[in-house]
């Protein structure tokens, strides 16, 4: 696959969660109002957000474990410390769009794959994500996922995403002469790609937040 390591974890923008109350002291007031520090039971970071030709957004994300079913093709929540998601989206910009995208909409048959690799320990886990649809995100890539190592440890996750197959996906005459691209790794005369492959990879990714938050109901 072509390297385009372009993204970088941007502190981890944090969605979700509840306020929680109780008593203050003013030492505790004083350290809330100058320390900010993000909630014990945030719902979702985001890793990073890519955008690349022909017009898809994809938003990479780590979220609470949940129920998905079928319950045979998905890790139980019980079992699970994150949900790896990957929202993918045809662009809203008319500009950067392909005629016929409906703005906004997802980008289907994409094969989506996540490799968690442990910072201190070096231990790997993977993850293929699957088609899901939920009232967050509708449409979207993700799977349940068991970290490689404690919840407090620092990872580095790295996002493959590959055009869909040549079976999957019929591409006409006038797209394949505007946005069709050869296949770079294969011999001259194989179907044409919706896209080339891409490696998206985000460094010290702290999942210690939505790891330990109440799963969604």
């Amino acid at each position: 696959m072509r390297n385009d390591d372009r993204g970088k974890f941007r502190g981890g923008e944090f969605r979700g969660g509840k306020r929680a109350a109780g008593v203050l002291s003013i030492g505790s007031l004083f350290c809330a109002l100058f320390f900010t520090a993000p909630p014990a039971d945030a719902q979702e970071i985001v890793m990073g957000r890519e955008e690349f030709s022909p017009g898809i957004v994809m938003v990479f994300k780590g979220a609470v474990a949940d129920r998905a079913a079928p319950a045979e093709a998905h890790l139980a929540e019980r079992l699970a410390d994150v949900r790896i998601k990957a929202p993918a989206n045809w662009t809203t910009d008319a500009a950067a769009a392909p005629p016929g995208a409906p703005p906004g909409g997802f980008a289907a048959y994409l094969h989506v794959h996540a490799q968690i690799t442990n910072e201190t320990t070096g231990k790997i886990a993977f993850v293929t994500l699957l088609p899901h649809v939920d009232l967050l995100d509708n449409l979207h890539y993700a799977r349940n996922a068991a970290l490689p190592g404690e919840p407090t440890d620092l990872y580095t996750v790295k996002f493959f995403v590959d055009p869909p197959s040549a079976s999957r996906l019929a591409m006409h005459r006038d797209w394949e002469n505007r946005y069709g691209q050869t296949d770079e790794e294969t011999p001259d005369g194989a179907p044409l790609l919706l896209f080339q492959p891409k490696e998206f990879s985000y460094s010290q990714v702290n999942f210690m937040h939505i790891a330990d938050a109440p799963a969604r109901r």
